[in-house]
């Protein structure tokens, strides 16, 4: 093909890699010899000037420079690949071109332009060409096609098929290699890796291999013979040349560097400053919000958070993730799934980032807190928009158990875990209201409850917050906190709950004589909650009314202060239904036993203003408690063969 657009190596430019190419082609062993690297590296340039140096040897068979840019002549296509293959083999070498006329003119070879590209190659090319392999000159003399700029023949799809005609080209006799040049894209790397699986040899030569002495020493020289700043740049140079910049434009990057980094600090702060502002503008906000939330999860996190997970705690996508991240790949190790978790190349870059400011203010955005405050918010929005099934009717044991062994994804389990180590308590408790304060109401009175559901007995306060809830005791939150402290050991003492490395319980884990439900908080501990306390009136509407106990069901009596003689009767009552066979359990086998019975409450009434409950027992006694000041009030008997069914307060008439 006659190629107009490119040119060869300039005179006394790339001769080694020239040469290392010119030698891997003499090799009879050798069919494909591949020439890669990203763009702007001089491949075409490259291939142009062996092509030259071959042609004036007489060994230059065909070639076909591919030019995306060219449209409408074939060269942004593989349409008229096998074609003008044919073409020019035939032109080089006049036995071939008899034996191609003679195939053409056989009645099976009509029409030869409407077959698929993989049969013109056949018919075009290897058919032919085997044909005349005793006519071919023997000895070490090799005849080169070569073949430039895969890459641009279309799209993914027309590129693997490329190489699929490209590779047939393995059945040429051996007198024939083969170069190619293109990007190293994955249909190309594919192609090649089957090839050698079947035992092809593959050579390779990369542009990206630095042939000029005195930029790599100019090169060392500038990392001030410190191999992790070397590592940090090459890392960079890599990035931007597969994001399109070039390698000639990277190394006079480094070169021509104004106030170059002296230490590891500094280039730190070079890599930053390149990657999110323009010259000499100022960070764009956009830019630096998600850099701060991205990169200082990463440096602050407790523990290892995926990408996904990342993107899912802050609110943002994962194309979100990965395009704040992209620009710094020398300092951040980026995976290539979500799934996988983004780190630091070396602890110095957190260390950095964490540390104190080396510079002017506009490079303080750069910097962030060590305590990971900032996460505290996004923290709260999260959790916010959690669905939890913790109040459902009794009897859905199995959709709860269902729930239990299904392990909580890593982002629900960080932020139920570390919520109260990312919150900033200078804001908490702000006399001035602010958006955290605002959102951590919000979470208080909405999300509370479930939220000690998910931690099974792990709900624990910073000592910071304590002290600060001492010295703020009007402060609603502070009381919310402390009752919800109170359901807390509820939970743990009920349920026996041993403390857990993890957020999600595992059925295994639990004790196995009794297993914890969430809704035992709504319908044993909320109904006998002060009306004036502030968890009941955030949520008193999740409890459900509570008129009758009986042995059948769950009662949280170490909950209600009861006198002595009614604990008494209940723990003989327990002591006893764990004794009974099991032919002789059930409701009405059960209340036989006088002692049973008396443990037994059987009916229940709260007073209007929620301080008292009178408690009706099996044996007919009636016990009234006081709830607020945690002492019984009276006990009377009434007809032992009669149990109370129904209790109720009367208010005495005004006066």
């Amino acid at each position: 093909m006659c190629v107009k657009s490119k040119s060869e190596c300039l005179e006394r430019t790339r001769v080694q890699i020239q040469a290392s190419l010119l030698e891997h082609l003499k090799i009879p062993e050798n069919r494909f010899t591949w020439l890669r690297g990203p763009p702007g590296t001089g491949k075409t340039a490259i291939c142009m000037s062996v092509a030259s140096t071959l042609n004036s040897e007489a060994v230059l068979a065909a070639s076909f420079f591919w030019d995306k840019n060219q449209a409408g002549t074939g060269l942004n296509s593989i349409e008229h690949f096998p074609s003008t293959l044919a073409y020019q083999l035939a032109v080089f070498n006049e036995d071939f071109k008899m034996s191609l006329v003679k195939h053409l003119r056989q009645p099976s070879s009509g029409f030869v332009k409407s077959l698929p590209l993989d049969k013109q190659m056949s018919v075009l090319i290897i058919e032919p060409m085997r044909d005349v392999i005793e006519m071919l000159p023997s000895g070490r003399i090799r005849f080169v096609i070569i073949l430039d700029g895969l890459d641009e023949c279309g799209n993914p799809m027309t590129l693997k098929s490329l190489m699929e005609l490209v590779l047939k080209l393995h059945d040429l006799p051996s007198s024939f290699a083969v170069l190619v040049s293109s990007r190293p894209e994955t249909q190309v790397i594919r192609a090649w890796s089957r090839a050698q699986s079947k035992g092809h040899v593959i050579l390779c030569e990369d542009t990206n291999t630095i042939d000029k002495k005195m930029d790599l020493d100019t090169f060392t020289s500038a990392c001030r013979e410190l191999p992790i700043i070397a590592s940090l740049r090459i890392r960079e140079i890599c990035d931007r040349t597969e994001l399109g910049a070039t390698l000639k434009l990277e190394f006079d990057y480094f070169r021509n560097l104004m106030d170059a980094p002296t230490d590891l600090n500094s280039e730190y702060l070079r890599i930053l400053r390149r990657a999110y502002t323009l010259e000499s503008s100022p960070v764009r906000p956009n830019v630096i919000e998600n850099y701060r939330l991205v990169v200082g999860t990463i440096a602050v996190a407790r523990e290892p958070l995926s990408l996904h997970s990342i993107a899912q705690l802050l609110g943002i996508t994962e194309d979100e993730v990965y395009a704040t991240l992209r620009p710094i790949g020398s300092i951040v190790d980026l995976p290539s799934t979500g799934e996988g978790r983004p780190k630091f190349y070396h602890a110095t870059a957190k260390e950095f980032i964490v540390g104190h400011p080396i510079s002017g203010t506009c490079d303080h955005p750069f910097f962030i807190d060590k305590d990971g405050s900032f996460l505290g918010l996004p923290l709260l929005r999260f959790l916010r928009g959690l669905a939890i099934p913790t109040n459902r009717p009794l009897g859905d044991e199995k959709k709860w158990r269902r729930f239990q062994r299904k392990r909580q994804p890593e982002h629900i389990q960080y932020a139920v875990k570390y919520l109260f180590n990312h919150l900033d308590s200078s804001k908490l408790f702000s006399q001035d209201s602010n958006e955290l304060q605002q959102e951590f109401d919000h979470f208080l009175t909405h999300n509370l409850l479930w939220f000690i559901v998910l931690l099974q007995g792990e709900f624990t306060l910073l000592d910071k917050i304590k002290f600060l809830h001492s010295n703020n005791n009007d402060y609603g939150s502070t009381q919310l906190l402390r009752e919800a402290g109170r359901v807390n050991e509820y939970v743990v003492d009920r349920y026996h709950l041993p403390a857990l490395p993890r957020v999600t319980v595992h059925p295994s884990h639990l004790p196995k004589t009794k297993v914890f439900y969430p809704w035992q908080i709504f319908r044993s501990m909320l109904p006998f909650t002060p009306t004036s306390s502030l968890l009941f009136k955030s949520y008193s509407h999740l409890s459900d009314p509570v008129r009758i106990f009986s042995i059948s069901g769950e009662f949280a009596g170490h909950l209600i202060p009861l006198s002595e003689h009614a604990l008494s009767a209940r723990k003989i009552m327990e002591t006893k239904l764990r004794r009974l066979p099991r032919e002789q359990q059930g409701y009405k086998a059960e209340f036989l036993d006088p002692d049973i019975r008396e443990g037994t409450v059987t009916s229940a009434a709260i007073s209007k203003d929620g301080c008292h409950i009178a408690l009706g027992f099996g044996n007919g006694g009636i016990e009234v408690v006081d709830i607020d000041q945690q002492h019984s009030i009276t006990r009377f008997q009434c007809d032992s063969y009669s149990p109370p069914v129904w209790i109720e307060f009367i208010s005495a008439p005004e006066a």
